[in-house]
């Protein structure tokens, strides 16, 4: 057990997990301690050791720590991940009795579309439109189309596009 400076403990949890958290608990609440705790958590395929990253940066294979092929928390906030997208992975893989966890890339990215999806607006563009002209339809002809942003939730609201 090693007592950080910020009040957070580090423990690494193997098969007397359930005993040992009573106690932890129980210690936590005598010292007023903040009850937080650091878990391993390890994806498959990619490279999470701060040492190695560390090399990696160091002889340039990547730019630096939030280089966006790292799954660091910086280069996770690069891809444009939101920290409730990651806060609310990590709560729904919940507490394990293992000292570390690995999961698939698909199911982490899973999750964050899922979140976006909920979350984002949509938005359209058309970068480079093209022009058409249609020869069987009236000059003074207009067209109003309303449009949701989100087809099944229409609390994100809708835009309204004139056809002329």
């Amino acid at each position: 057990m090693r007592l950080f400076v910020g009040g957070f403990l580090h423990f690494d949890f193997v098969s007397v997990f359930v005993l040992l958290m009573c106690v932890v608990f129980f210690v936590c609440t005598l010292l007023l301690l903040n009850k937080s705790f650091l878990y391993r958590l390890s994806i498959n395929n990619t490279i999470m050791s701060k040492r190695k990253i560390a090399k990696l940066v160091n002889e340039g294979y990547v730019f630096g720590w939030d280089d966006p092929r790292l799954y660091t928390l910086p280069a996770l906030r690069r891809r444009g991940i939101p920290p409730e997208a990651i806060n609310g992975f990590v709560q729904e893989l919940g507490v394990t009795t293992t000292s570390s966890t690995t999961i698939q890339v698909s199911r982490f990215e899973k999750y964050v579309r899922d979140y976006l999806d909920d979350h984002a607006p949509r938005l359209m563009a058309v970068v480079n439109p093209l022009k058409v002209i249609i020869e069987n339809l009236p000059d003074d002809h207009l067209e109003e189309l309303t449009i949701p942003f989100k087809p099944r939730d229409p609390s994100m609201g809708e835009v309204s596009l004139t056809r002329c």
